[in-house]
């Protein structure tokens, strides 16, 4: 039985480093997520100056830091913003308060869709190395299967299990388990 105990310890590690490439595959998704945070707060700063919205620095930068809560963040951002517009009004727009509030709204609202549909995908895909509509198929269906959770966690449990695919096929066809390890 010693052919045995060689053959599990020549596995472990292999099995360290898979682990470790689907840690790093999680790293470069939280990182991501950083950086998909501060486009979303420097865009609401940006829309705030543009319009006229008191405080834009500050509303940009709860913006951007509650956008880590996927789908909930930007709603919960986008109370103060409309309450501020709704109080203070606009120093550029010559509308009434609750019509410089729809504007906010819809800003808010538009801003939050830009990011969504368009540069996390790109962002996250090219950082992940998965194509775009697929990340953002897998967010979708993440969030149909498992709400805020599912849509938080679709895309680094799609490239995890991209992973353990790979490596699972290329052992299977006696290959080395990481394409880095080919000759």
């Amino acid at each position: 039985m010693p052919s045995a105990g060689r053959r599990r310890g020549g596995r472990r590690p292999e099995v360290g480093r898979l682990i470790g490439r689907i840690g790093g595959l999680w790293w470069a998704y939280v990182k991501g997520q950083m950086v998909l945070a501060l486009i979303t707060g420097s865009m609401v700063w940006i829309l705030g100056i543009g319009v006229g919205l008191s405080w834009p620095l500050a509303i940009g930068l709860i913006a951007g830091i509650l956008d880590v809560i996927p789908t909930l963040g930007q709603f919960i951002a986008l109370v103060p913003a409309v309450g501020v517009a709704l109080w203070r009004g606009s120093s550029v727009l010559p509308v009434e308060n609750w019509a410089f509030a729809l504007i906010v709204l819809a800003g808010f609202l538009l801003i939050q869709q830009v990011v969504s549909l368009f540069i996390a995908p790109q962002l996250l895909g090219r950082r992940l190395d998965i194509p775009p509509l697929l990340a953002l198929v897998a967010v979708l269906v993440g969030a149909v299967a498992a709400n805020v959770v599912g849509a938080y966690l679709a895309i680094p449990v799609l490239v995890a299990a991209r992973e353990i695919l790979a490596y699972a096929r290329r052992k299977a066809r006696g290959l080395p388990p990481f394409p880095e390890d080919e000759a």
